[in-house]
């Protein structure tokens, strides 16, 4: 089936079905736009998801329902127990991707508010590697800015994460944990921006913090969370649990690292040496 349902700057979008129905076999086809999402389910299983529907065309009146139209041949079908029902919105809700789902190249999670102080959670497992910048999850509203609100990477080669999280005057800041994510295990991960600082945790241990976010990327709406997106290689990696959430926990706020991070021309302190002495770290 080629089921079309326009939107704003594209009256010919839609979602194409890959299966075919059966013949001479009565099919129930259902087709529900809600929220960002066009779905197209036949006897009650999912056959094809589009959602490139932030902006959707309006309610309006006095609308020709056609079967078939003037334009076009019609099909050789019958159709029965026709019905079409007004949806409520859907309710915000934290939850981006909750079942598991491989990361793929160019594929739309949802479409989304971001705020100036976050908690982004998800749940990762690596199941290879791959050479070159690796996309796992890429928020974004726009190229030059507000492009990667946040977004993740994997390094060439390796399972270390690139967190990216744009801020006023660099829109490729973040924070690089050193630690790699274990290979075909789950790993939880959550990055959070607050006073100033931008954390990443793995398992509930803070393992990264920058503190350049004086001043943060401000609230943007809608933002597109790709899993993973069109110009990077996808990761070989699988992701569930994928929340974004307003606001950071008073415990995220006060974690702090259980170490300190070498830094060129850094001063760890002024103290006075002695004749004998004790040096342990």
């Amino acid at each position: 089936m080629h089921v079309r349902q326009g939107r704003p700057r594209n009256t010919n979008e839609g979602c194409d079905t890959t299966s075919q129905l059966p013949l001479n076999k009565w099919s129930t086809v259902s087709v529900k736009l809600l929220g960002s999402v066009l779905t197209v389910a036949v006897d009650g299983k999912t056959w094809c998801t589009n959602k490139n529907y932030k902006t959707s065309d309006p309610g309006r009146k006095n609308v020709k329902v056609y079967a078939s139209d003037p334009w076009h041949n019609a099909a050789n079908a019958r159709y029965k127990d026709f019905d079409y029902e007004k949806m409520e919105a859907p309710k915000e809700t934290p939850v981006i991707q909750g079942p598991a789902v491989v990361v793929r190249k160019n594929t739309v999670l949802k479409h989304i508010t971001t705020f100036s102080e976050y908690t982004y959670t998800m749940d990762i497992k690596p199941s290879g590697k791959r050479g070159g910048w690796t996309n796992l999850i890429h928020f974004m509203k726009k190229i030059s800015n507000g492009s990667r609100i946040p977004g993740v990477w994997f390094y060439s080669g390796t399972t270390r994460m690139h967190v990216r999280q744009g801020r006023p005057g660099n829109g490729n800041d973040g924070c690089d944990p050193l630690e790699q994510l274990k290979m075909n295990h789950w790993s939880s991960i959550k990055v959070t921006q607050a006073k100033g600082k931008l954390k990443v945790f793995i398992n509930g241990a803070l393992v990264c913090e920058n503190s350049n976010y004086g001043r943060s990327d401000p609230k943007r709406n809608p933002v597109i969370v790709y899993g993973s997106d069109p110009w990077y290689n996808a990761a070989l990696a699988s992701v569930k649990n994928v929340k974004y959430f307003k606001g950071v926990s008073a415990d995220a706020i006060a974690a702090k690292l259980p170490h300190e991070t070498l830094k060129k021309g850094k001063v760890m302190s002024t103290i006075t040496t002695y004749k004998y002495y004790n040096l342990s770290f």
